[in-house]
C-alpha cells in the first residue's frame, strides 16, 4: 500500500480520480445548464425529470469512453491545445452515443410522445467541451506545481551515449514529470573509454543502479549494445517489476516517412512507408485543394484587404506590397508578396 500511496504515484490515487470526477460531474453540469439555457424563454419547456435522467446516464459514460479512447494515460505528453481537441472528439462520440441512449430511453419515460431536444443537445456538446477543458486545464495547472515539490517525478535512466542519448536528453528536458538521473555506458563502450559527462555506471552494475537512484524508467540510446547485453538488462528490469524499458531505435535517417508499428504473430514490426505527398496523385489533390481555398480566401477578405490598401495608400508613401525572396527546403528561391508595414527601403537603412 505505501507504495501506491507515494509521491511518485500521486497520478493514480489523486490526479486520476479527480479527472473522472471532473469528467462526470462536468459532463453533467453542461446538460442541466443546457437545459436550462434553452428552456428559459421557453413557455412550457419539456419535462426536467427526463432531461435529468439523460444527464445522470451521459455523465456515467463519459469517463468510461475517455478510458477507451486513452485520455487517463500517466505521461500527458500534449500540449493544452492537443488535450482540447482530444476532449472535444471525446464529446462528439459521447454526443452520438447520446442520440443513441435517448432514441431508445424514450419509450420507458412516463411522458407520451416526447422527444429530445436537438437543441440542448448541441448546447449540451459546446459547453461539456469548455467545462472538461476547463477542469483538465485546471488539473494540468495543480500537477505542474506539485512536480516542484517532488509529486509525480519519473526518474529516468538512458543505457549509452552519443548522439542519440544527447537528443533523447534534450526531449526529455522539455517536460517536468521527468527527472533525468544520468548515462548508463554498455561494456563496449567500457572497453574504448568515454568521456561524456553524468555517467554513473555501465550496465554490469545496472541493478545496483536502479536500487539506489530509485529508477523508474530505463531508456536505451546505445548502437553498439549487444544482443546478450540487451537480454541482460531486459531481465534486470523484469526482475524490479516497477522499472519500465523502451529503445529509442536509429531511424533519424527515415525522418521523413511515415513509421508505423505492427505486430505478426506476437512479434514487432517496424513499417517504413513513403509520405503520401510524395505520391502524384495526393500532390494533385492538394494542389486542386490550395488553389480552390486560396481564391475562396480571396473572395472572403477582399473587403478587409481593399480597407487595408486604402489605409496603406493614404498613411505613407510608396508601394502598396512588400516583395522578398525566400528559398525552399530544396534551395529553390522564390518571392513572397503581403502588404507594406514599414517606410519604403527600410532594409537598407539599416
Amino acid at each position: 500500500m505505501k507504495r501506491i500511496f507515494n509521491k511518485k504515484h500521486s497520478y493514480f490515487w489523486i490526479f486520476l480520480p479527480l479527472l473522472i470526477l471532473i469528467d462526470i460531474s462536468g459532463t453533467f453540469l453542461a446538460h442541466i445548464s443546457a437545459y436550462q439555457i434553452y428552456t428559459k424563454t421557453l413557455v412550457s419547456p419539456p419535462p426536467f425529470n427526463a432531461y435529468l435522467s439523460l444527464a445522470f446516464i451521459t455523465a456515467l459514460v463519459c469517463p468510461l469512453v475517455f478510458l477507451l479512447l486513452n485520455f487517463y494515460k500517466k505521461e500527458n505528453l500534449y500540449s493544452i491545445f492537443d488535450e482540447i481537441i482530444m476532449i472535444s472528439w471525446g464529446a462528439t462520440l459521447i454526443l452520438c452515443l447520446e442520440i443513441i441512449i435517448s432514441f431508445f430511453y424514450r419509450d420507458f419515460t412516463p411522458f407520451q410522445g416526447f422527444t429530445y431536444s436537438r437543441m440542448i443537445a448541441l448546447l449540451s456538446w459546446i459547453l461539456m467541451i469548455i467545462f472538461l477543458s476547463a477542469g483538465h486545464i485546471a488539473i494540468r495547472i495543480v500537477q505542474n506545481i506539485s512536480r516542484r515539490f517532488g509529486w509525480g517525478i519519473k526518474n529516468i535512466l538512458i543505457v549509452g551515449t552519443g548522439e542519440m542519448a544527447d537528443i533523447l536528453t534534450d526531449r526529455l528536458k522539455l517536460y517536468k514529470e521527468f527527472n533525468f538521473i544520468g548515462f548508463v555506458i554498455t561494456q563496449e563502450t567500457l572497453k574504448n573509454g568515454n568521456k561524456t559527462k553524468h555517467i554513473i555506471g555501465n550496465t554490469g552494475h545496472l541493478k545496483q543502479i536502479i536500487k539506489q537512484y530509485d529508477v523508474d524508467e530505463i531508456l536505451i540510446a546505445s548502437l553498439d549494445i549487444s544482443l546478450h547485453e540487451l537480454k541482460s538488462i531486459i531481465r534486470d528490469c523484469q526482475a524490479i517489476k516497477k522499472v519500465d524499458f523502451k529503445i529509442l531505435m536509429d531511424i533519424f535517417e527515415f525522418i521523413t516517412t511515415k513509421i508505423k508499428i505492427m505486430e505478426l504473430g506476437g512479434l514487432p514490426l517496424i513499417f517504413f512507408s513513403e509520405i503520401p505527398l510524395k505520391q502524384w496523385h495526393n500532390r494533385v489533390i492538394k494542389r486542386m485543394f490550395d488553389l480552390v481555398f486560396s481564391v475562396m480566401g480571396l473572395l472572403l477578405f477582399s473587403i478587409p484587404m481593399l480597407v487595408i490598401i486604402g489605409i496603406i495608400k493614404n498613411t505613407s508613401k510608396g508601394t502598396v506590397l512588400y516583395r522578398q525572396e525566400r528559398l525552399t527546403r530544396d534551395n529553390k528561391r522564390f518571392f513572397i508578396y503581403k502588404f507594406r508595414t514599414m517606410e519604403v527601403n527600410s532594409e537598407e537603412k539599416t
